[in-house]
């Protein structure tokens, strides 16, 4: 495991041993007081839910730190208090022998998340923000917390004045098109195509196509449903002369997903078969009203697993497991693949008929997570059959990137799941030799 700085480290350290100590001096006073020490089992399960509980309220009511650091926080400081004053720690080897445990325990996690369960879900960060105000900041590009996305998806969605996100995407409102550019091909998916500083193949795109302006309106943590209400705003206000939506095989998973200024429902319905906005306004209910809901949604996982994120298989996926919870507990958003498919191909079939409707082609690229390029076995066939059926020119990732792997060439970040410079720099030299001829394709259908 690797931590990203010094101050990541002591800060990681500070937070192992403060709350802990605190908790062992409480322990200690109260045990001085009574001059004994405590047994049983009821108690030490009555006080860990009263500082939780406590913890999690005065968390909620100040938005200081996520939900998860708040109980790391107070599960360290009972651990502490325990020490200090539970009769089962008068033995210093019953410490020794629990801390033993736990690290062996930690140490075994790792490979066992490693070798057994799939390739984790990536998180590409920098060094970690602790309180929350900080790391939601960061979250549209981190994907710690899917809030922040969720509101610049957002106000590319209904906002009509300049957007204060723009700088994690350009908005349709704001844009200006570039001068002396032939064609405006607009780019739609998710983290992968948004990229990062540095690298974008739309960047590269546009190094290699001078007089194309490639647009990456692509939002972190967003689906189809999303992704074609942002280009239904984009062809409403530019003229666009082609789309190309990139699906990722987790799509069917996060379609659907509640949105903020969608009331915390689902963006869209699909009355009548076509897929409309569950209101034609931003409809966002009082935050005061729901402050434990939104701090669920919003908490990042522990700083102590975003401190190693990045290098541990064992906190990628924690830290996707305690994401997924507090938006499920939140705001009990229940995946369905089978359905997310259903409406990912209504989302589709709509995006292919408006944009018929207007003369602009639309091509679908389909995006391969990690482990499946490396393995050599595609993982996103259904999302590919299901934009060859509806007719729509699809063009396929996986062969330019197993390409590159086999070159000898390493085009994806080290957190797994996003491409670097050199993938990003692959998937640029691919499409401009065969998007060109998709769009013309597409064009004539």
């Amino acid at each position: 495991m690797q931590f990203q700085s010094l101050r990541t480290l002591t800060t990681s350290v500070a937070l192992l041993l403060a709350p802990a100590c605190v908790g062992w001096v409480v322990g200690l006073a109260i045990r001085r007081a009574r001059r004994a020490r405590a047994a049983g089992v009821v108690w030490p399960i009555a006080v860990l839910a009263l500082v939780l509980g406590t913890a999690i309220a005065a968390d909620a009511r100040t938005f200081i730190v996520g939900i998860w650091d708040a109980a790391t926080i107070a599960v360290l400081f009972v651990a502490g208090f325990l020490v200090a004053l539970h009769r089962v720690f008068s033995d210093r080897r019953n410490v020794q022998v629990s801390i033993a445990a736990a690290a062996l325990a930690c140490l075994l996690l790792e490979p066992l998340c490693t070798f057994l369960l799939p390739p984790p879900p990536a998180f590409p960060q920098s060094d970690p923000a602790f309180l929350v105000s900080e790391a939601l900041r960061t979250s549209a590009v981190t994907q710690m917390s899917t809030t922040t996305s969720q509101e610049v998806a957002c106000q590319a969605i209904y906002k009509t004045e300049p957007s204060q996100w723009n700088r994690f995407a350009p908005y349709a409102q704001d844009f200006q098109p570039r001068a002396g550019a032939r064609l405006h091909v607009l780019h739609i998916g998710d983290s992968i195509v948004f990229g990062g500083p540095g690298a974008s193949f739309t960047d590269d795109l546009d190094q290699l196509e001078p007089d194309v302006e490639h647009i990456n309106a692509a939002i972190c943590a967003t689906a189809t449903d999303a992704q074609l209400a942002i280009v239904r705003r984009w062809v409403a206000l530019h003229p666009i002369d082609a789309v190309v939506m990139h699906l990722n095989p987790n799509d069917s998973g996060e379609i659907d997903e509640p949105f903020p200024c969608s009331d915390w429902k689902s963006l869209m319905v699909y009355d009548g078969g076509v897929p409309q906005l569950r209101f034609p306004t931003a409809h966002t209910p009082d935050p005061r009203e729901m402050r434990l809901r939104l701090l669920l949604q919003n908490s990042p996982p522990p700083y102590l697993l975003r401190a190693v994120v990045d290098s541990s298989a064992a906190a990628a996926h924690l830290s996707a497991a305690l994401v997924s919870l507090g938006r499920r507990l939140a705001f009990a958003y229940d995946r369905d693949e089978l359905r997310g498919q259903a409406h990912i191909r209504v989302c589709l079939s709509a995006a292919r008929d408006e944009l018929m409707a207007r003369h602009i082609p639309l091509v679908v690229d389909i995006l391969h997570f990690t482990g499946a390029v490396q393995n050599r076995k595609s993982d996103n066939e259904t999302m590919k059959a299901t934009a060859e059926a509806l007719g729509i020119v699809t063009l396929d990732s996986f062969g330019p990137l197993t390409e590159a792997l086999d070159r000898g060439e390493q085009p994806f970040s080290d957190a797994g799941g996003h491409l670097n410079s050199t993938g990003h720099a692959v998937m640029a030299k691919w499409l401009h030799e065969q998007l060109p001829a998709a769009i013309e394709r597409a064009r004539r259908r």
